[in-house]
């Protein structure tokens, strides 16, 4: 495996880097997931019945798609690289760009332009 310097510190194997990115990944999801959490709880306990009551309602449901959405999508990020990580334990010692940039986008290039060049 291709050993990785981070830092000043020791190196990590290409398989730790990519276990690495998907658990930062899990972890953003889980973070943008939580994000409104205590605003839409705050606003179901609510006895509001103003002008704008449909409105805010509204705003809020659409925030709370977007931020499930991008937290979908980040899961799905973090379970390519858990791919890329298996696929680099074995025996694909280096995985070419054009499969990097595929799987993960701009990051596959960044990825394979700083770890595997």
């Amino acid at each position: 495996m291709i050993a990785m310097g981070r830092g000043g510190g020791g190196a990590m194997s290409q398989y730790d880097e990519f276990i690495r990115l998907a658990h930062e990944a899990d972890d953003l999801a889980e973070a943008v997931e939580e994000v409104l959490k205590p605003v839409h709880d705050m606003l179901g306990r609510m006895r509001w019945n103003g002008p704008h009551r449909d409105r805010v309602q509204t705003e809020m449901g659409s925030m709370a798609q977007a931020t499930g959405t991008v937290a979908s999508r980040l899961r799905e990020r973090a379970e390519l690289f858990r791919q890329a990580a298996e696929a680099s334990r074995s025996g694909l010692e280096r995985l070419p760009e054009a499969v990097l940039e595929g799987l993960l986008g701009p990051a596959g290039g960044l990825l394979h332009d700083r770890y595997l060049r």
